[in-house]
């Protein structure tokens, strides 16, 4: 009689495990969230901009470097009620060779990372580009950090720092702060690529280093 009873004690302790072992395996896993935006669309690849037209930037203002003759276009306004750059018109700085241009034109993403990841490129029309990224959570926030370096084939070269915050939750899948408020279906469904990125990817082609000013 005993041995009947260790034997089942010992056939439930099998079928015990057994059971807990299918559950990990097999349960469904829960949905990786949206990548966080590397270049727009959570790889550091430059994606190609939507090719900008004259009648699209015609009321854009402009920033120019009267020394280097670097230049660029962007809107006087960007930005919605869910997300919105740190600081706008972004900041654009001029380098000397021989310094650290992530260091100098984006300290805030070299201080965070001082080794972001980075991928080479260029504009349509022919500037050679190296794009930084990297993103900081803090508070429930997300800050989105884009530093474009510029090659001006001189002894200097540019970039233009975009830092972008929104709830961390919003764009993916989550309504963050806004749940239950007027924005909380515009955090769900933001689409950080498409209404961040294509106006970036806008602003960047129009950068150029032969402003005559």
């Amino acid at each position: 009689m005993a041995k009947k009873i260790i034997l089942l004690i010992f056939i439930v302790f099998l079928f015990s495990v057994g059971a807990g072992i299918w559950f990990f395996v097999a349960r469904p896993k829960p949905a990786a969230p949206a990548a966080t935006p590397g270049n727009f669309s959570g790889s550091i690849e430059i994606p190609p901009a939507p090719e900008v037209s004259p009648a699209q930037t015609g009321d854009w203002l402009t920033y120019a470097d009267k020394t280097a003759g670097f230049s660029f276009k962007y809107p006087e306004k960007f930005g919605t009620d869910i997300w919105h750059p740190a600081q706008w018109p972004p900041m654009a700085k001029i380098i000397a060779a021989g310094e650290n241009p992530v260091a100098i034109g984006c300290p805030k993403l070299y201080e965070n990372n001082n080794k972001p990841r980075a991928n080479s490129g260029t504009t349509a029309s022919g500037v050679k580009l190296t794009l930084y990224v990297g993103s900081d959570i803090g508070a429930g926030q997300l800050y989105s950090e884009y530093c474009y370096v510029f090659e001006s084939g001189k002894d200097y070269s540019a970039t233009i720092d975009f830092i972008i915050q929104s709830p961390s939750g919003c764009g993916f899948g989550g309504c963050g702060a806004y749940c239950g408020t007027e924005h909380e279906k515009e955090c769900q469904n933001l689409d950080r690529k498409t209404e961040i990125g294509t106006t970036i990817m806008q602003i960047i082609e129009t950068a150029s280093f032969g402003a005559q000013i």
